[in-house]
Order: structure tokens, then sequence, then C-alpha cells
């Protein structure tokens, strides 16, 4: 459960980068973005993370293919929805 958390963390921050004064990871505090409800939806989005990374790409798919959290995660998505809304609070200042 924590690698993927912090798997999840590192890939939107990949994701988006920002201009302001806030940490770029500050980004997943915005209350545009929400958390993926099912393992489909947050492999997907990571995917598209994968891309960016150029040489690192099919590495970071075989980590992806090879996690299958189908079952797992409906039980993660609570304590991720948590993780993000302490990290935002705490690093960026932000509640959602």
């Amino acid at each position: 459960m924590k690698i993927s958390t912090v798997i999840v963390f590192l890939v939107v921050t990949c994701l988006f980068k920002t201009t302001s004064s806030l940490p770029p990871g500050c980004i997943v505090c915005t209350p545009l973005l929400t958390t993926p409800t099912t393992w489909e939806d947050l492999s997907e989005l990571m995917r598209v993370a994968c891309r960016r990374l150029k040489e690192a790409e099919d590495a970071c798919n075989g980590i992806i293919d090879n996690a299958n959290l189908t079952d797992s995660y409906p039980n993660m998505y609570p304590h991720i929805v948590n993780f993000r809304k302490i990290l935002c609070k705490k690093y960026c200042g932000s509640e959602l």
C-alpha cells in the first residue's frame, strides 16, 4: 500500500508543472483533481504520466502492469484520500 501511494504522488507531480511559489507537488491539492476511485482509473492516469518519462516509460508501465491492485485498491482508497488531505494541509497549507 505504501509503495502505491508514493508512486501515485510521484506520478501526479510529474504530470503537472507549476510556476507558483508553492512546491510543485501542491498541484495535487487543487479541488479540480480528485483521487481516482478505482485501480483502473488510477492506472490509466499513471500511464499518462509514464509517457512523460521518455526512456523510463517501459519500466514505469511494467510496474503498473504488474501491480494489479484491482482487489486491494478499494481498501486503500480511504487511506490515500486521508494521506492526500494531510500532505496538502501540512506542506501546501490548503484544506481539501
